[in-house]
C-alpha cells in the first residue's frame, strides 16, 4: 500500500501541472488610415518584431527632410514628441592616484561644450585624469535618404495597456470586437516634413490604428508566436497582430504525512510578458 502511496505521490509531483496561462492576441484594423502615400512618402502604422511600429519610406529620388520637434506619436491619445533634445557621451578615462576630475561630474551632470572641455582639465585632490570622449547632440531635423526606409518608433503593448476588458475566465476561445471609440489600445502618428531643408515648405501626415478585435488561444512560445486553432479564422486572415502571454501556472502536488495522501495546490505566479 505504502508503495502505492508513494508511486501516487511521484506521478503527481512530476506530471499533474494544468496551465492556466493563454495567449492574447490583439488584431488591428489595418484600414486606410493606417497608411498614407504621396509622390515622395510612404508612411505606415504595422507590426515589426512583435511591436506595433511607425515606419516612413523615402520613395523620391531626392533628400526629404522630417521636423521631429513638430512630430508626435499617440499611445491611447497620450502624445510623445520624436525629438526628445538628448545627448550620447562616448569616451575613455584612465585615473591614477586619489583625486577626483570635474570632468566625470560634467559628463553627470550633463554638461557639455566648452564648459565641459574645460572642467575635463581640472582635479581636485592628488589624482591625474586623462579623458577622451564624445558628445553627440539629437538633431531636431531628421535627413532621409532617398530611397531609403526609416523607423520612427516602437511603441508597447500588453496586459496592462488592455487591462480594462478583463480576462477572467481565461478561456479559449473568448473573443471582443471593438471600433475606433470604444477600443482599449489605439495609436497614431503625426509628422510634419518639408523638400528643403529650411522648412520653407511644409506637409502634415497622419496616420492611425486601432485595436479592434481580441481573442484568447493556445499560448505559444514567447519567442515566436503564430497564429493558433481559434485565431486561425477567415476574419482574422491577412491582419497585423501582437500576441503576449496572460495568466498564471497552477502545478497540483502531492504531499505524505504519517501515511495519508493529501493533495495541495501550489501557485507559480507567473508575470505576463508583452
Amino acid at each position: 500500500m505504502k508503495k502505492l502511496i508513494l508511486l501516487a505521490c511521484i506521478v503527481l509531483c512530476a506530471g499533474n501541472v494544468s496551465a492556466r496561462k493563454v495567449g492574447v492576441y490583439c488584431f488591428f484594423a489595418d484600414g486606410t488610415n493606417a497608411v498614407y502615400e504621396d509622390e515622395n512618402l510612404r508612411v505606415v502604422i504595422g507590426v515589426d518584431g512583435g511591436k506595433p511600429c511607425w515606419i516612413v519610406a523615402n520613395k523620391s529620388d531626392r533628400t526629404l527632410y522630417i521636423d521631429k520637434g513638430n512630430s508626435f506619436s499617440y499611445k491611447n491619445n497620450e502624445p510623445t514628441c520624436l525629438f526628445t533634445n538628448a545627448s550620447y557621451t562616448s569616451g575613455k578615462e584612465k585615473n591614477t592616484g586619489l583625486g577626483i576630475n570635474l570632468g566625470s561630474v560634467a559628463n553627470a551632470a550633463g554638461i557639455g561644450g566648452i564648459a565641459g572641455t574645460l572642467m575635463g582639465g581640472m582635479n581636485v585632490g592628488g589624482g591625474r585624469t586623462t579623458q577622451n570622449s564624445t558628445t553627440v547632440h539629437e538633431q531636431r531635423v531628421l535627413t532621409l535618404a532617398p530611397k531609403a526606409v526609416y523607423k520612427l518608433c516602437d511603441w508597447t503593448i500588453g496586459v496592462s495597456d488592455i487591462a480594462r476588458i478583463g480576462f477572467r475566465p481565461r478561456k479559449i476561445g473568448r473573443t471582443w470586437h471593438f471600433e475606433n471609440t470604444d477600443t482599449p489600445y489605439s495609436i497614431r502618428g503625426v509628422l510634419r516634413y518639408s523638400q528643403t531643408e529650411d522648412f520653407s515648405e511644409t506637409w502634415d501626415v497622419t496616420v492611425s490604428n486601432y485595436v479592434n478585435d481580441i481573442a484568447l488561444d493556445k499560448r505559444q512560445s514567447l519567442r515566436k508566436f503564430e497564429k493558433a486553432q481559434v485565431v486561425n479564422n477567415p476574419v482574422y486572415a491577412n491582419r497585423s497582430f501582437c500576441a503576449f502571454h496572460e495568466g498564471q501556472n497552477y502545478a497540483t502536488v502531492a504531499y505524505l504525512f504519517g501515511g495519508c495522501l493529501l493533495i495541495g495546490g501550489i501557485a507559480g505566479a507567473v508575470a505576463a510578458s508583452a
